[in-house]
C-alpha cells in the first residue's frame, strides 16, 4: 500500500478543505494517508501580515481557533492526522528559540540546519509578511520565521522517518512552514507533489517534485524535459487552437479568469485609443516592460538575475531612460492597486526616480486599459518572467525574459542567463522582431499545454463572492473512485506521476467553462 504524506502548515481552512478532500479521495483508492497539522509551535506563519499592525506578541491568540478549525476539517473527511509538535521535543524546541533570538536579516544568509539552506524559505516569508514594506520597525519578526523554519525542518525529518511515505504533499513548497519539508523530503529521495492557484476559478496547478530537482530547480511549472519534447512534436490541430483562442478571449473579454483584477472592457481597434491615452506621437517601437507584484515568492527556487523585483526595476528603468529610440510603457501590476500600494513598485519607481524621461511612461495599476488592447499594441515586451509573456508570443511579439521562467528556453523567448545580456538585449530591443512562423506554433503549443491542459478544476469547490474563497458542496460521493474523471486522473498522477498533464478527453469535459 502506498503511503502519502500530507504537511499542512498553512494555517488557513481553504487549504486544508483542497489538502483534506484531495486525502480523502486517495484514501478510499486504497492509499495510506496522514496528515502532520500546525498546531501553534511556531507563529509565524503565512497568516501574518505587516498591514495587520499585530505585535507579534500576540500572533499566538490566532492559533487555537485555527488550529481547531483545520482539525474540524479533518475530521470532516475522517483523515488521520498528529500535530506538529509530535516531531519536535522539548530541548530541541528550546534550542531552537535560543538559536533564533539574535538572527537578523544580514545573518539569514549563512543559515542552515542539518545541512540544509534555510536562507531563501525565511527571507521569502518576511517579504511575503512585509508586502515589501521596509524591514525597518519589524525587525522582531526575523527570529519568529527563522524559528518557524527550524521547527519545519525539524519535524519534517522525524515525521519521515516515522512514515516512510512513497510521496508527501503541500501547497506551496517555498516560505518557511513548506520549504525546509520540501528540501528534506528530496534529498530523502522521496517525490514531493505541490500545488498552486492559477488562472481558472477552483482550478490549480500541479506538479511532482524529484530529487533531480535539487539541481535543476524548484518551479511548479516547469515542465519536464519528456513532458515538453511530446508537447512540442505533437502538432496542434485547428479544434485545439480554436479552443486556445478561445480561452484567450475569454480570458480578457469576458472576466472569467481569477487572476485578472482591475478588470477593464476590450476595445475593438483600441490602438489610437491606447496612442491618445498615453501621448504617443512617435512612429517609434513601443514597448512593454511588465512590472511583478514584488513580495510574492519573491525569493522562489527559480533563478532571477537581479536580487529580487524592487532590484530588476530598478535596473530596467536605468537602462531604458538611456533608450530614446523605444517608446517605453511601463505596466504596473494592477494587484498594486489593492494589495499594497504604500509599498509596491509604483511608491519604489517614484522614490528612486523624480522625474522619467518622455520616452518612458508608467501604467497605473487602475488604468482604464484592457490587458488585452495593450499586449496588441506593443511590438515587445520586457518581463521577468509573467505569464503575459507567453500570452505575447503566441501573438507573434518578441518576449525578453530576465530569468528561469518555465516557458524560457524553449525556441519563442530571448532569453538573458546574466545582467550584461539583459542590458543588451534591451538596448537591441529595435533590432528584435517579430517571431517567425514555428515560433509562433511552438509557442502555442506550450501555452495550449500551460492554460488548457494543466489547469486542473477541482469539481468539489465552487467560487464564492471572493475570488479567493471556495465552498464545499455536500456531495463528497463525488470523490469516491469512477464517479469524477478529474479525481480519478488526480489521484493517479498524486501517486504515480509527474507534471500533471490532462488528456484530451478531460480537456472536452471542460469545454464549458469558457
Amino acid at each position: 500500500m502506498k503511503t502519502v504524506l500530507f504537511w499542512m502548515m498553512g494555517g488557513m481552512t481553504i487549504l486544508t478543505d483542497i489538502e483534506a478532500s484531495l486525502a480523502y479521495a486517495l484514501k478510499a483508492r486504497g492509499v495510506n494517508v496522514h496528515a502532520i497539522l500546525c498546531d501553534g509551535s511556531y507563529t509565524a506563519c503565512i497568516q501574518r501580515e505587516a498591514h495587520e499592525n499585530i505585535p507579534v506578541s500576540e500572533w499566538r491568540n490566532r492559533c487555537p481557533g485555527c488550529v481547531a478549525g483545520n482539525i474540524a476539517v479533518l475530521n470532516k473527511f475522517s483523515i488521520d492526522y498528529s500535530l506538529l509538535s509530535d516531531y519536535v521535543n522539548r530541548s530541541i524546541r528550546l534550542k531552537f528559540i535560543e538559536m533564533s533570538k539574535d538572527i537578523t536579516w544580514d545573518t539569514i544568509n549563512d543559515l542552515t540546519y542539518n545541512g540544509s539552506d534555510l536562507s531563501k524559505h525565511i527571507k521569502s516569508a518576511i517579504v511575503r509578511f512585509l508586502r515589501a514594506k521596509k524591514l525597518y520597525g519589524y525587525e522582531e519578526v526575523v527570529p519568529e520565521y527563522a524559528f518557524s523554519a527550524f521547527m519545519a525542518a525539524e519535524a519534517s525529518v522525524n515525521a519521515i522517518n516515522v512514515f516512510s511515505p512513497d510521496r508527501v504533499f503541500m501547497s506551496q513548497g517555498i516560505y518557511a512552514a513548506w520549504g525546509p519539508a520540501l528540501m528534506n523530503s528530496l534529498k530523502n529521495h522521496i517525490s514531493v507533489v505541490s500545488y498552486m492557484s492559477c488562472h481558472l476559478p477552483t482550478s490549480f496547478y500541479f506538479k511532482t517534485f524529484k530529487v533531480d530537482d535539487l539541481i535543476n530547480g524548484i518551479s511548479h511549472l516547469r515542465l519536464s524535459n519528456n513532458s515538453w519534447e511530446k508537447i512540442k512534436n505533437q502538432e496542434l490541430s485547428v479544434e485545439q487552437k480554436n479552443k486556445l483562442n478561445k480561452f484567450m478571449e475569454c480570458r480578457y473579454k469576458k472576466y472569467m479568469s481569477s487572476d485578472i483584477r482591475n478588470f477593464q472592457i476590450y476595445i475593438e481597434k483600441g490602438k489610437e485609443h491606447i496612442k491618445t491615452h498615453y501621448s504617443i506621437e512617435s512612429s517609434k517601437p513601443v514597448w512593454g516592460i511588465l512590472c511583478h507584484v514584488n513580495f510574492d515568492a519573491v525569493f522562489d527556487h527559480i533563478h532571477m538575475i537581479c536580487n529580487d523585483y524592487n532590484d530588476w526595476t530598478l535596473q530596467t528603468l536605468k537602462t531604458i531612460i538611456d533608450i530614446p529610440e523605444i517608446e517605453w510603457l511601463v505596466k504596473i501590476h494592477p494587484a498594486e492597486a489593492i494589495w499594497n500600494p504604500e509599498s509596491g513598485v509604483l511608491k519604489f519607481i517614484q522614490d528612486n526616480f523624480n522625474t522619467l524621461p518622455k520616452h518612458v511612461k508608467i501604467v497605473l495599476p487602475d488604468n482604464s486599459i484592457s490587458p488585452l488592447n495593450f499586449f496588441e499594441f506593443l511590438d515587445g515586451v520586457v518581463t521577468v518572467g509573467g505569464t503575459a509573456g507567453l500570452e505575447m508570443a503566441t501573438m507573434g511579439k518578441p518576449v525578453i525574459i530576465s530569468g528561469s521562467t518555465h516557458y524560457g528556453m524553449k525556441g519563442f523567448t530571448y532569453d538573458a542567463a546574466n545582467i550584461n545580456e539583459y542590458v543588451s538585449f534591451l538596448k537591441g530591443t529595435d533590432t528584435l522582431k517579430e517571431l517567425d512562423k514555428n515560433q509562433i506554433e511552438i509557442a502555442q503549443k506550450y501555452a495550449y499545454c500551460y492554460f488548457l491542459l494543466r489547469q486542473i478544476p477541482l469539481p468539489l469547490f465552487r467560487m464564492t463572492d471572493s475570488q479567493y474563497c471556495f465552498i464545499q458542496r455536500n456531495d463528497i460521493d463525488i470523490l469516491l473512485p469512477h464517479m469524477n474523471d478529474f479525481y480519478d486522473f488526480l489521484c493517479n498522477e498524486i501517486v504515480h506521476g509527474d507534471d500533471f498533464i490532462m488528456p484530451e478527453n478531460l480537456v472536452t469535459l471542460l469545454d464549458d467553462r469558457f
